[in-house]
């Protein structure tokens, strides 16, 4: 079924769970971001650029988020190749 196209043991899914090294990739996203949108609002750009940095920033999170605890709810006990559960996943990448 359905359970047979999913897989939680992705790259970008372990990314987003518990951390482990991803919070240095995180924060200089985050810093670049930043930067960006402060050289967009002083260049005259700033409602695309602030449109871009938000989604890039928050969709892919929440996005995984969801579909985690989505399937947690149909399959409890399913854990990703590092051990965390589904439900873990889905505190982690909310956060």
């Amino acid at each position: 079924g359905v359970w047979n196209a999913v897989s939680v043991s992705t790259d970008e899914i372990l990314n987003r769970g518990p951390p482990r090294s991803n919070l240095v990739i995180a924060a200089f996203v985050a810093a670049f971001s930043g930067i960006a949108v402060a050289l967009g609002h002083v260049g005259g750009l700033p409602s695309a650029l602030a449109g871009v940095a938000l989604s890039t920033a928050l969709l892919p999170p929440l996005v995984n988020a969801g579909l985690m605890l989505g399937l947690s709810l149909f399959y409890p006990r399913v854990k990703n190749s590092r051990g965390d559960s589904l439900r873990t996943v889905a505190a982690y990448s909310s956060l």
